[in-house]
């Protein structure tokens, strides 16, 4: 794949826009789990919304650790 060719597919996957919506939220000691749904507004004008449900580890405060977890293929069957 020509080096053009592999950056506009790069930068057809980019967002314009991302709207994160919480759906519920948990607090146990340092940790924090969301169930989201993620909504981009693609810069090919195709909008894609995937649920994630995100974990996220507190200290003094401060995120110190952050994971999403998501079905990709959710995501790529709605950019076609």
């Amino acid at each position: 794949m020509p080096l053009e060719a592999a950056e506009a597919f790069i930068r057809g996957m980019q967002a314009d826009a991302v709207d994160w919506v919480t759906l519920n939220i948990a607090a146990h000691g340092n940790v924090v789990l969301t169930e989201r749904l993620d909504k981009f507004k693609m810069s090919s004008g195709k909008d894609v919304a995937v649920p994630v449900m995100g974990t996220f580890e507190i200290r003094d405060q401060k995120i110190i650790a952050w994971r999403d977890y998501f079905d990709l293929n959710t995501f790529v069957s709605q950019m076609a």
